[in-house]
């Protein structure tokens, strides 16, 4: 008989209704180790700790973190406020390396961290 029980459709939808809410809560637990990481990030930037803020980065897409452009930014800002353009181009290119893409941010804190290292040739 091919014909479904009423209360088969029923279980389905429940099952797929289950599915979708683990995924959803999935999604929203990655959404808020992104908001700490970036919270982190932020904050080693704010006092210029370069080292910190990219290894707070590194460390998230260690444990199978997918930082997003606001991650990387604020890294190549940390760069910016020490005056390490070197250091922001590389953040740059390692962004670039993972699949996300530079926003008008990230170029602008770029030449930001070449202006202050005296640098805007090479930028």
């Amino acid at each position: 008989d091919t014909r479904q029980s009423p209360g088969g459709s029923f279980a389905r939808r429940g099952a797929l209704t289950q599915k979708k809410a683990s995924a959803a809560g999935a999604t929203t637990r990655r959404s808020a180790e992104l908001i700490r990481c970036n919270q982190s990030i932020d904050e080693a930037a704010r006092e210029g700790d370069v080292v910190r803020a990219g290894e707070t980065l590194l460390k998230f897409e260690r444990s199978g973190g997918q930082p997003d452009s606001m991650s990387y930014n604020l890294v190549i800002r940390a760069c910016a406020r020490a005056g390490d353009a070197d250091a922001a181009e590389r953040w740059v290119k390692h962004m670039e390396a993972k699949g996300v893409h530079p926003t008008l941010c990230s170029y602008n804190t770029l030449l930001d961290a070449c202006a202050k290292a005296n640098k805007a040739e090479a930028c």
